[in-house]
């Protein structure tokens, strides 16, 4: 499959909309810092091309497919994408060296936690109640969003925690 987008050496990767591929009608490079070269090109999306993946997630979140979904088939996907991670690791890894610069071992290692992240996540999909455990620990609030979760700082390490004591 990868070697079907492949031109000159570089990496050939559409936009998906409404589960179709697009080369989208404008691109930029994505420059391996290691090598100073690029490996891949990649869409480069408008503001309309924002605004139609934020109103297609949307209609998505409440279609029957996913919002006539059990707790426990939501899960199941999520151990499905688990395995589809784990089942593609060295390739994701590959990519993310070529994107990041980072040697291949630390890469496998992340693509790894990301597989167990998910599988972390597909375990609770039907087991969260709105209760918590009591804890001998200073509490911890987080006043900032994407840093609440360990799964969004795992896939996104550049965001910086915001937490403060209570």
């Amino acid at each position: 499959m990868r070697t079907d987008r492949r031109r000159r050496d570089v990496e050939i990767f559409p936009a998906i909309h409404r589960r179709a591929f697009e080369d989208g009608a404008n691109r930029f490079e994505s420059v391996n810092p290691a090598t100073g070269t690029a490996w891949a090109t990649m869409p480069a999306a408008s503001a309309e091309d924002v605004d139609r993946a934020v109103n297609a997630a949307h209609r998505a979140l409440f279609a029957p497919e996913w919002a006539g979904l059990t707790a426990t088939e939501r899960g199941k996907l999520l151990y499905k994408l688990a395995d589809l991670v784990t089942e593609n690791a060295q390739e994701l890894a590959e990519l993310e060296t070529a994107d990041t610069g980072k040697i291949i071992r630390e890469t496998r290692s992340q693509i790894g936690y990301v597989a167990e992240y998910y599988r972390y996540y597909a375990g609770l999909a039907d087991k969260i109640h709105g209760a918590q455990l009591p804890s001998i620990k200073p509490i911890w609030t987080c006043s900032c969003a994407a840093s609440r979760s360990a799964w969004w700082r795992a896939l996104f390490p550049g965001i910086r925690s915001c937490f403060s004591r209570r």
